[in-house]
């Protein structure tokens, strides 16, 4: 096994899920070393991305007729409307945001995508992006609204499995670990 090989097989741990300023001063963070290894792949196209998703979705019958690129409105605070892209529930969305470099930087749930001082310097994708040097890309978001959600699942379970689903298909994702947690 080379030096980080290793990594691949482990999940972090609690005490190793999170990602702190001590971590872009050197210190080993299995997150940042996930990052810098999915850096090493190419960027696959916002276009494959979707048609993925939207495969994902579609294989357990949740409506795929929307366009999932939104623009966020160019303001500090409610930059997007979130009632209108999902209105039977705001929450059940699945979001994406990339670096200006079109790499998924992160991927979640619900209505807290923001690309704020605050976010940048105290979220593990924000941290993330800080050590390789990268910044968000706030011009473009993807949204999958969550329709029809099949009975006993949840919106952080579909959230896991496009993450799962877009990583077998060779796109990487910097923040690797956040569609789990």
């Amino acid at each position: 096994m080379d030096n980080k090989e290793y990594l691949k097989w482990i999940m972090p741990s609690i005490k190793n899920r999170t990602v702190s300023n001590d971590n872009l001063n050197g210190k080993l963070n299995f997150r940042i070393e996930k990052a810098k290894e999915q850096y090493q792949l190419p960027v696959v196209k916002r276009e494959d991305i979707i048609k993925y998703v939207k495969d994902f979705l579609s294989s357990m019958d949740m409506e795929i007729s929307f366009d999932p690129a939104i623009k966020p409105k160019k303001r500090e605070k409610r930059r997007i409307d979130y009632s209108k892209i999902n209105k039977e529930s705001k929450e059940d969305i699945v979001w994406i945001k990339f670096t200006t470099e079109n790499y998924i930087s992160v991927i979640g749930t619900g209505c807290d995508i923001y690309f704020s001082d605050y976010a940048k310097n105290n979220t593990t994708a924000g941290l993330i992006n800080q050590s390789l040097g990268l910044e968000w890309d706030d011009r473009e978001v993807l949204i999958f609204p969550l329709k029809n959600i099949k009975d006993g699942l949840y919106r952080s379970d579909i959230e896991s499995g496009i993450g799962n689903y877009l990583i077998s298909k060779g796109v990487p994702i910097l923040d690797f670990y956040s569609h789990n947690y």
